[in-house]
């Protein structure tokens, strides 16, 4: 008998499309496709290839439109393509592609695939091991012959940082096979309270579960059929909109759908400047470990992981003064100058940044010249950009590539600046912030005549996807179709200064009850923390307002009497305003609150030195942190250096002197040990000797 001939397992390939057929990040994706632009200091497109490598991928086919050289360039010139090990990387460019629907399209006519393939977005970063999902997805190909996708979705809590208001989706699965019935998208306006499903979708599914706690991964197994089915359906434009919601609909096709939900491993779609915020937290957090930044992935990188999650490189040159708080990275050949603090930023390579810069919930990337006395925060400063001293950059600015700011200027909220010059369409506007200003300041204005319901919902969606705009939309689902027929009806209905004051008045209210009822800290730290989820408001939001709140109840006097109450009402409610502190970072702020408290009256500014000494006897506040904010200024400040030096001078100089006595004490010790050790070694010294006096 002939032996069978062995089939040829086919190799696992994978497509990648980089474009993502959005604005959210212009103008710095004016000059650089997103898949390109740094995330912890290495191209985001870099995070993909490394999640598919791990994966066992041996082909992979990028798909680019805009941009395409540069993507080819960067491919051809990295490791990847200089390797000798799989994956082999191909980058194609396609012509005139407007939706994820033309780029599959384009590629089923190219048949450069052979069988069941991944097909991912160029700004995903993960660290999935996509075996045990390959294997599932080919178990289910052979019993549902039907079977042509399966979609990686993350289990997450409704209020999670990575779910992006929305784009959020509520899915309905099988209870035991996790196949896919409905898929509802929960849209920002109009919102729904009900939506239909047809009961015939449940005939074959006796169990189902709702789910409206999933993260879409953007992540795909796919077999063949997927762009042909494309290719069939020139309607098809979005992957999940389209393609998905027309495949459960359909009754003709009768194609399935299943997913595989994560629940302990990372993947996430940079796919906004919020979202590219909080997945850079969680890189330098270790959520994505092995992708973090002391793998040294990308050649000639050599980051030490330090407390605080710190990560800089060991050419860094970091004035004695200058305070790396937590969630930093500092690149190579980058210098920062004294008194300089920086907190939950990334900071590229060769950037210089002079005396007394404050960087907060930024991200800088390389060649960047930051002079003296600026604050940044919350806001992207693209390559070779300089901001001339005293600056204040409001947060979710983006200052793009060569773009020169200052000095002595302010530069607003949500300020976008670029280097490129207006053209027919006008959306630049030349802007002079001050003398040595070279910038224009860019709008984005294609789709403000825009009306119809879609429209609405997508400007509300973009509204809420730039890093600084907090998740503010709440109650529009009561207002018509006129409350947002014009951008003066859409401003007033986003009044952030309007929600924020609701939400300070429910924080007081919840405080005010906690007092007069007495509550316990953790009943009182429960009830503020389900507000501020329920309000999607920071912990410095509760800190401003508890402060004041507990400060109010002591008494300006500094009698013994009244200075032992006032000890009392702190020890009993300081440990609350502590449940809102979790860094150094976080103590500096509370201690400025506390300063700002003081700094309203000459009663209470007397008492600012008590006050820190009390918060300091119950370890809410540390000592490195009250002599940090001693010795440093700030735009926080809210007494002048001569005033701040009266007040609490007697309480720097007892904290030195304590810290002094305790060393002291530790070295007497330490002495008294070397003298017992010595004693001992006499001893035994002795005892030898009797025992050879024994012996002979």
């Amino acid at each position: 008998m002939a032996p069978k001939e062995v089939q040829e397992e086919e190799p696992l390939q994978a497509v990648i499309i980089t474009d993502s057929f959005n604005n959210r990040y212009k103008p710095l994706t004016l000059d650089r496709p997103r898949c390109l632009l740094p995330l912890g200091n290495m191209p985001i497109i870099d995070y993909t290839l490394e999640f598919l490598a791990v994966s066992q991928v041996q082909e992979i086919f990028i798909l680019s439109c805009y941009l395409s050289d540069m993507v080819r360039d960067y491919i051809q010139n990295s490791r990847w393509v200089k390797s000798s090990l799989p994956p082999k990387i191909h980058t194609i460019a396609m012509q005139e592609c407007y939706s994820v629907g033309d780029a599959l399209r384009e590629l089923d006519a190219k048949q450069l695939l052979r069988g069941d393939f991944i097909l991912v977005s160029g700004d995903v970063i993960s660290n999935v091991k996509l075996d045990t999902i390959l294997e599932e997805h080919k178990t289910r190909r052979k019993n549902d012959k039907d079977c042509i996708m399966t979609m990686v979705l993350k289990k997450a809590s409704p209020t999670h940082r990575l779910r992006a208001q929305g784009e959020e989706s509520l899915y309905i699965l099988d209870s035991k096979t996790n196949q896919c019935i409905h898929c509802e998208p929960l849209e920002l306006y109009p919102q729904k309270n009900i939506f239909k499903v047809d009961v015939e979708a449940f005939a074959n599914h006796p169990k189902v579960q709702i789910r409206n706690d999933l993260i879409d991964c953007q992540i795909d197994i796919c077999s063949l059929e997927v762009p042909a089915l494309f290719t069939e359906n020139f309607d098809y434009q979005d992957i999940r909109k389209d393609f998905v919601r027309g495949i459960l609909q359909s009754d003709i096709l009768g194609k399935t759908i299943y997913c595989h939900i994560l629940t302990d491993q990372y993947a996430a779609r940079a796919k906004s400047t919020k979202m590219y915020d909080a997945i850079s937290k969680d890189v330098i957090s270790r959520w994505t470990f092995p992708l973090t930044p002391d793998s040294n992935i990308q050649q000639g990188d050599n980051y030490r992981h330090s407390r605080n999650q710190i990560y800089k490189d060991q050419s860094v040159i970091l004035a004695r003064s200058a305070k790396l708080i937590e969630k930093v990275i500092v690149g190579a050949n980058t210098e920062i100058g004294e008194n300089s603090r920086i907190s939950n930023s990334t900071i590229g390579h060769n950037c210089k940044i002079g005396n007394n810069v404050v960087i907060e919930n930024s991200y800088i990337w390389d060649n960047v010249t930051i002079e003296s006395n600026c604050n940044i925060y919350k806001s992207f400063i693209a390559d070779n950009a300089h901001i001339w001293e005293n600056v204040d950059v409001k947060k979710g600015c983006m200052i793009s590539y060569n773009v020169e700011v200052g000095p002595d200027a302010v530069i607003d909220e949500f300020t976008k600046l670029t280097l490129h010059e207006p053209d027919n369409d006008t959306d630049y506007t030349e802007i002079k912030l001050g003398e040595k200003c070279k910038a224009y300041l860019w709008e984005d204005k294609s789709s403000e005549d825009d009306e119809d319901e879609y429209d609405k919902n997508e400007k509300l969606t973009i509204k809420m996807s730039y890093l600084g705009r907090e998740n503010i939309v709440q109650e529009f689902n009561d207002l018509d179709d006129s409350d947002l027929s014009s951008s003066e009806s859409e401003a007033e209905f986003l009044d952030e200064d309007a929600i924020q004051q609701k939400n300070n008045r429910e924080i007081m209210a919840t405080l005010e009850r906690a007092f007069a009822e007495n509550h316990s800290i953790e009943n009182a730290a429960l009830e503020l923390n389900t507000l501020k989820m329920a309000c999607n408001i920071q912990f410095r939001d509760l800190r401003v307002l508890a402060i004041p709140a507990v400060l109010n109840r002591i008494n300006a006097d500094n009698s013994a009497q009244k200075v032992n109450e006032n000890y009392i009402i702190i020890e009993r409610w300081g440990p609350l305003i502590g449940k809102f502190i979790h860094s150094d970072e976080d103590q500096i702020d509370a201690i400025y609150s506390i300063q700002k408290f003081c700094a309203k009256s000459e009663y209470h500014s007397k008492m600012l030195a008590i006050i820190l000494k009390l918060f300091y006897d119950i370890e809410v506040i540390e000592e490195d942190d009250i002599i940090y904010w001693y010795n440093n200024a700030s735009s926080e400040d809210s007494l002048t250096e001569k005033e701040k030096a009266i007040r609490a001078t007697p309480l720097i100089k007892w904290l030195q002197s304590a810290e002094e006595e305790s060393e002291s004490e530790e070295e007497s010790d330490d002495d008294e040990e070397d003298d017992d050790d010595d004693d001992d070694e006499e001893e035994e010294d002795d005892e030898d000797d009797e025992d050879e006096d024994d012996d002979e």
